[in-house]
């Protein structure tokens, strides 16, 4: 495991286990249940770690999951503590295991598929929820969507409505919920359909209806993600009426800046996608405005995030009737109105904004220092601003080389996999310039407060101020990362990469060189034919 961390880029004891602080916000998590949901996804196993290593006095975690191809949820999770990501936590805190209560149930189903009896044993001892789980694909069927961000979303809050002892509930939902808005306020927006309209229209009509009615459902919204966060925002607006609840709101979620590891990451998404394409010479043209803004944030950054705003939606609501009191418009009398809803727009545009030509140039940079095994060519990404430029580039520098190479193998007796590949990508790069040609305006306030209120304890633990973050640092162990932890290349092969990248640097230039002369005789050789005419 060591060999595969890299040891460069691992993130060893933030602060030493025997100085103990006061930390607010840890002794809140003491004694509590807590349920989580979307345990087996990116922030989910990131906020798993971080409860049971730094809120070790937790009493219990719930886990709500779906048994998988024949493995109970115990046996799953038992395969993903292997990972990396767990060493420090197994390290420290070698009986995590014991704080498990792992359910089986379906986020997308009335009651979330549990049992009856497994249903009321929540209700009797959850004191806190974490609601994360969604579908995050982008192009995601409408129905999936809806059942899993809308319905989902529903269905936990009617369970939260029955817990005597709920002290706090987080919902996870995402910046670009209201993405059809530029400038975006910690508030609730309408969504374009009702969400139990859109819950009865997806249970009516057939998967081939609602793919044909999905375009006309969008509107102006880029995608059914988006669509479904903001319902799943009103679901939480209309339904959640004095429960102890909040909602955040993160950009772009990226790999870890430090903890428990620099740079872990477990997917594709969104740049990261766009940094692995690139790096290993499949990606050529992405079309992007590069002098937009490329809105960021590491994953532990969110997770501290989410568990101090939980912390914080406690502390508001200890009052028994979890409302407050207000002066009637004559300054005397008061009268009891249900709280707002705080929403926080977890963001790093507005403190340390990060344009994408920054972002590419400092990839760029760290990235061809480290290349990969795994490259079939050099790194040769341009951001396109203008999309028939885009157009003509991946053309000519993606299917074009893609069928000559898949023609080759195809005469080999090869199996033609390059043609493919570009068809994903292109998918893949057409859905993400959504958000790299366009700008948004994110107020903070909340967020900002909350940062500033938190006590020196809390910010050595629960570091989650993006004002502090080094761009140039975080994007070397972002890029470091990603070799180790998702394409699965470890530090040690380095040496060797370097070398064949150098080789593969030659053939490019070669090529490029030969292409360069071609072109030029073959003006030449019109100039001459004009002369002779």
């Amino acid at each position: 495991m060591g060999a595969l961390e890299g040891g460069d880029i691992s993130y060893r004891d933030m602060m030493d286990s025997g100085n103990q602080v006061y930390s607010p916000v840890k002794n809140f998590y003491d004694g509590q249940t807590i349920l989580i949901t979307g345990a087996t996804g990116f922030m989910g196993k990131i906020l798993i770690e971080k409860l049971l290593r730094t809120c070790y006095g937790l009493k219990k975690l719930i886990i709500l999951a779906r048994p998988k191809k024949g493995k109970e949820i115990d046996k799953r999770f038992e395969e993903q503590f292997s990972d990396p990501l767990y060493e420090k936590l197994t390290r420290e805190r070698p009986n995590f295991m014991e704080k498990f209560w792992f359910v089986s149930g379906d986020i997308g189903s009335l009651n979330l598929g549990l049992s009856k009896e497994d249903y009321e044993q929540i209700c009797k001892e959850t004191t806190i929820i974490f609601h994360i789980a969604a579908t995050v694909r982008f192009d995601e069927a409408l129905k999936l969507a809806v059942n899993v961000n809308v319905r989902g979303t529903r269905e936990v809050v009617l369970l939260a409505k029955q817990c005597p002892q709920l002290a706090a509930f987080l919902h996870v939902s995402t910046a670009y919920s209201n993405c059809i808005i530029k400038n975006i306020e910690e508030k609730f927006y309408d969504s374009p359909m009702k969400p139990e309209k859109l819950i009865n229209l997806v249970d009516t009509l057939d998967e081939d209806t609602l793919q044909k009615i999905t375009p006309i459902l969008l509107g102006e919204f880029p995608n059914t993600y988006a669509y479904t966060k903001v319902a799943a925002e009103n679901v939480i607006r209309e339904m959640a009426k004095g429960l102890p609840l909040a909602v955040i709101r993160p950009s772009i979620i990226v790999g870890t800046a430090k903890e428990p590891i620099g740079g872990w990451i477990d997917n594709v998404y969104g740049p990261t996608g766009v940094v692995v394409g690139a790096g290993i010479g499949l990606l050529h043209s992405l079309h992007c405005d590069e002098n937009e803004v490329a809105d960021i944030i590491p994953v532990d950054y969110v997770i501290n995030a989410c568990l101090v705003i939980t912390y914080e939606i406690a502390k508001v609501h200890e009052t028994p009737n979890k409302e407050k009191l207000v002066l009637d418009e004559n300054g005397t009398d008061t009268k009891i109105v249900d709280q707002d809803v705080p929403i926080y727009n977890y963001v790093s545009s507005n403190q340390k904004p990060l344009l994408w030509k920054d972002f590419m140039r400092i990839v760029q940079h760290y990235g061809i220092n480290i290349p990969s095994m795994l490259n079939i060519w050099i790194y040769a990404l341009r951001l396109n601003k203008n999309y028939t430029m885009h157009v003509l580039y991946v053309l000519f520098f993606h299917f074009i080389p893609a069928y000559i190479v898949d023609g080759i193998s195809y005469c080999m007796r090869k199996k033609p996999r390059l043609v493919k590949a570009y068809q994903k990508i292109n998918k893949f790069s057409n859905v993400i310039s959504y958000f790299c040609t366009q700008r948004w305006y994110f107020k903070t306030d909340n967020v900002q407060n909350m940062v500033k209120n938190m006590s020196p304890g809390d910010e050595a633990l629960f570091e989650c101020d993006i004002s502090g973050l080094n761009w140039e640092d975080f994007l070397n162990t972002y890029v470091r990362g990603i070799r180790v932890y998702l394409i699965k290349d470890p530090m040690e092969t380095v040496e060797s990469a370097q070398k064949r990248y150098r080789i593969l640097k030659l053939g490019h230039f070669t090529i490029c060189t030969v292409v360069i002369l071609s072109l030029i005789r073959m003006f030449m050789f019109f100039i001459k034919l004009t002369n002779i005419f």
